[in-house]
């Protein structure tokens, strides 16, 4: 028998005809809103409880599975991505040393040009010195050797230091 409204008001006035109006309104809050199937149980709430930790306990599962599986494919990733690093920093060390040895073969090269270059004039301006004997000539061929040293030391730690760099970015 499904209870209405109707019934219920209907319940409300015997009993109020009997037992007096507080004590009806007293027994009509004990009963159910909608009748006495909707009402849950201890039994239905331990049924649910042990539903929702089955359905919690497999989430988990489930869960562990895909962050298991997300964490191999990337380490996966970064090991590959190590490796062609590693790749590309020792192709690039490859080079830079073949770059470095090319320029040291053409600066000892062009040294050596600077060095025969650097005779010449000192044994000309010897050779005028001994003619002339003037003091003039003779410290024009120091001012010019000190700035050939001056110049071959600056371009020669130039060099060092776009190799240094060079060696530092390929090593990083």
């Amino acid at each position: 028998m499904t209870i209405s409204e109707q019934s219920r008001h209907h319940l409300h006035q015997k009993l109020e005809e009997f037992l007096g109006p507080d004590e009806a309104a007293t027994l009509m809050e004990h009963l159910p809103p909608r009748g006495w199937a909707d009402v849950a149980t201890k039994a239905d709430l331990d049924h649910q409880s042990a539903i929702t930790k089955r359905d919690l306990e497999a989430l988990a599962a489930v869960t562990k599975n895909d962050l298991d599986a997300h964490a191999a494919a990337m380490k996966s990733d970064l090991d590959a991505h190590a490796a062609t690093m590693k790749s590309d920093l020792d192709v690039l060390a490859a080079a830079t040393k073949s770059d470095l040895h090319a320029h040291a073969a053409t600066m000892k090269s062009d040294l050596l040009a600077l060095d025969v270059k650097i005779e010449a004039v000192r044994n000309d301006l010897g050779a005028r010195i001994e003619i002339s004997g003037h003091q003039a000539a003779e410290n024009l061929y120091r001012e010019l050797a000190a700035t050939t040293r001056t110049l071959v030391f600056a371009c020669v730690g130039a060099v060092m230091t776009s190799s240094g760099l060079a060696f530092a970015a390929a090593r990083f």
